[in-house]
């Protein structure tokens, strides 16, 4: 069972995986979004990142690593996601200040825990 918690541009930004067999949630998000968000949590210096069109060609991947995770091939796979986390939970407040879709998704996510 998927519920669309909420939604950015076309897509929708999550889906709660209800498969009760299951200990912990899947939380699907945008692609554009999570890569923003990387970017938002690891670069003070950069302004809009949510206008920032692929900012994994244009940002992350564009060397061999990004903050010294390496990124063979430029490709993303869900062990660099991964490895980017705990920079994104650490700087979580910082993440929702700069992205719209970060608070838009804490904000859904506390309206539907609210509810449940």
């Amino acid at each position: 069972m998927r519920k669309v918690i909420g939604i950015v541009g076309e897509g929708p930004i999550v889906q709660m995986d209800g498969d009760v067999g299951r200990k912990e949630k899947e939380v699907h998000c945008h692609c554009d979004s999570t890569d923003a968000w990387t970017v938002a949590a690891y670069e003070e210096d950069i302004e809009d990142i949510e206008d920032i069109a692929d900012p994994w060609d244009r940002i992350i991947s564009i060397k061999k690593d990004y903050h010294g995770i390496r990124i063979p091939g430029h490709k993303k796979n869900i062990a660099i996601y991964r490895m980017f986390i705990p920079q994104i939970v650490q700087n979580w407040e910082h993440v929702t200040m700069r992205c719209q879709s970060a608070k838009k998704l804490e904000t859904d996510i506390r309206q539907w825990v609210e509810r449940s």
